[in-house]
């Protein structure tokens, strides 16, 4: 008998069904690569050794490959190499439990050379029962990690200016309990944030009772800009700080705490005080100086004290209600184009005399002498002048006095001179005459010598009475003058003898002038006498010399013979050379004498 089921069949009725359900696999294979290649998500297939056997269109792009290039991608080849043992790992995981592992993210390399950041979820692909690989999803996070990165920047630089700021930033909740304080605390007032955080705001005040009038305040207006409070340091110190804090609230209104920055300005209170102090002192020193002190500023005062107003007549008020031209007035007509042409010169900033005399008008019409000394400052932002005035009336007048007697002095003295110049010229004549008298040669030449020693001191008398300064005597007027009469003197026996001098600008007073010119005048007449025998010319050269100490070097020389080398000219029994020897000793001196091509004689005083 035959099988009923087997005659049943219907082999095409068979066929049908296979061929529907190798359609409906086809078209599931079709679903699926199209949901594959199509996917948002990046998909990669790699077998056990991380070598990739395929992946989407979404994963290509991201990563800029080609399809075609699939066969030479790998996990070593894309992640990045501090991953890779991460991602190994992860890979002989998911192998041996079959478990789908938990997202990871990691970095994978691009074929420009970039990167991207991607979040991935594996899990095992089995075939014909058997694992054969492992399937990635990946989502691209490169944005969210590049603004985490850029969060954590922020966060790193904000972290450190926090704990770097020089104020003290503080936070509190509502209790008034200190949450948060920056590290700054510990430099301006020695503790550690952790001594600080947890305690009252109150723990700190040096008065605890600041804190409610502080709170009031907080609680009327919502913040407070620079408050000034003291503190108490960690060791005792008292800081005087500045405080500006604000209410911070929650997204519903409600207070969460008080947050804000403590500023220490010890250092400026301390400096505040010390220039309140300084102002006072000083206040007082002007307020009681002897001197007038002024502040001119757009030519109006703006500032005198008690001494000014009693110089010039007019009280503080009255002065600083003076227009500019009422002001101008209180100077001497003379003197209105300098005061006021150099204190406008002054405040423009030019540099002027800070120090000068003038004549100023009270207020009762009398002229006084004024000395003004005035300097550029700056007042309230706008440059002027601030000057100090004393009263010179009387100071003037004595000078003036003194002058008078100084001239009438200086006329008495002019005449003194010269008349003890007609004097020694009557003493001259009188020589003279009785040179004349007198038979034997060495006696009149005696005479002579006494003559030009008489001459030369009333040279310098003549000198004294012409100039005019009496103090001093111009030395090498005075020295060509005594040449001139020696040289007419010795004319006869010197022939073409030349005298030249180099003195220009010599100074000297009476007791120094009469004792050098004798020197001189002995020096040139041994030297004319004695220096040319038998001839009718030669030098003589007079250099004369002051040093920055005030030293004079007075230096004598001629051409001639030269001294007899047996001779010291110190034990001389000539009166002229003894003469000399003295002077110089008057002169608290040194002299010398040299011998070569004539002779030198050297004197310094």
């Amino acid at each position: 008998m035959k099988d009923k089921s087997k005659a049943n069949r219907n082999p095409n009725r068979e066929l049908e069904k296979l061929r529907k359900e190798l359609a409906e696999l086809k078209e599931w294979k079709e679903r699926y690569k199209a949901l594959f290649d199509r996917s948002l998500f990046c998909v990669f297939v790699h077998d056990f050794e991380g070598n990739f056997i395929d992946a989407n269109r979404a994963a290509l792009n991201l990563l800029g490959y080609k399809r075609k290039e699939i066969p030479s991608l790998s996990l070593s080849s894309l992640i990045d190499d501090e991953q890779l043992p991460l991602a190994l790992k992860t890979m002989t995981e998911i192998r041996e439990s079959g478990l789908q592992r938990k997202p990871t993210q990691y970095k994978l390399g691009k074929r420009d050379g970039g990167f991207v950041w991607v979040e991935t979820e594996a899990s095992l692909i089995n075939k014909d029962g058997a694992p054969y690989a492992i399937l990635g999803i990946a989502r691209d996070i490169t944005e969210e990690k590049r603004a985490e990165e850029a969060l954590r920047q922020r966060e790193k630089k904000y972290r450190n200016i926090f704990e770097s700021l020089y104020d003290v930033y503080y936070r509190t909740d509502r209790e008034g309990l200190i949450t948060e304080i920056s590290p700054s605390v510990r430099r301006q007032a020695g503790y550690d944030p952790e001594d600080v955080i947890g305690h009252p705001v109150t723990d700190f005040y040096c008065d605890p009772s600041a804190r409610e009038v502080f709170t009031k305040k907080l609680k009327e207006t919502g913040s407070i800009n620079d408050y000034e409070l003291q503190l108490l340091a960690k060791d005792g110190r008292v800081i005087d700080v500045s405080v500006s804090s604000r209410i911070v609230f929650d997204d519903e209104g409600g207070p969460l705490g008080v947050e804000g920055v403590l500023r220490d300005i010890t250092t400026r209170k301390q400096a505040e005080e010390a220039l309140r102090e300084s102002e006072t002192k000083y206040r007082s020193m002007v307020e009681h100086s002897i001197q007038g002190i002024f502040t001119v500023q757009d030519f109006r005062v703006v500032y005198a004290n008690e001494a000014l107003s009693h110089t010039i007549g007019y009280t503080a008020e009255e002065l600083q209600s003076l227009p500019p031209k009422k002001l101008r007035t209180l100077v001497h007509p003379e003197d209105q184009d300098l005061v006021w042409g150099r204190m406008k010169d002054r405040l423009e900033g030019k540099k002027v005399p800070s120090h000068y005399e003038l004549k100023a008008i009270r207020k009762d019409g009398a002229v006084i002498w004024a000395e003004m000394i005035s300097s550029r400052i700056e007042y309230r932002g706008k440059p002027a002048v601030q000057g100090a005035v004393i009263d010179i009336t009387d100071r003037k007048q004595a000078e003036e006095q003194i002058r008078a007697s100084l001239k009438e002095k200086e006329v008495m003295l002019r005449e003194i001179h010269h008349r003890v110049k007609n004097n020694m010229q009557i003493i001259l004549s009188l020589l003279r005459i009785q040179s004349r008298l007198v038979p034997d040669q060495e006696t009149r030449e005696m005479f002579k010598q006494s003559q030009n020693r008489i001459r030369s001191m009333a040279l310098i008398h003549e000198a004294l009475y012409k100039s005019d300064d009496l103090a001093n005597i111009d030395f090498s007027e005075y020295i060509s003058r005594m040449t001139t009469h020696l040289l007419s003197l010795y004319r006869e026996e010197i022939g073409q003898v030349r005298i030249n001098k180099e003195t220009q600008g010599i100074l000297l007073d009476i007791n120094k002038a009469i004792p050098c010119g004798l020197i001189i005048s002995e020096l040139i007449s041994n030297a004319l006498k004695h220096a040319f025998p038998g001839r009718k010319d030669g030098e003589i050269f007079i250099k004369m010399k002051q040093d920055k100490r005030g030293k004079y070097t007075l230096v004598v020389k001629d051409t001639g013979v030269g001294f007899p080398e047996k001779l010291d000219f110190r034990d001389a029994k000539t009166l002229g050379l003894q003469l000399v020897t003295d002077l110089v000793s008057q002169l608290q001196g040194k002299i010398e004498l040299q011998m070569k091509e004539g002779t030198e004689f050297t004197i310094r005083f």
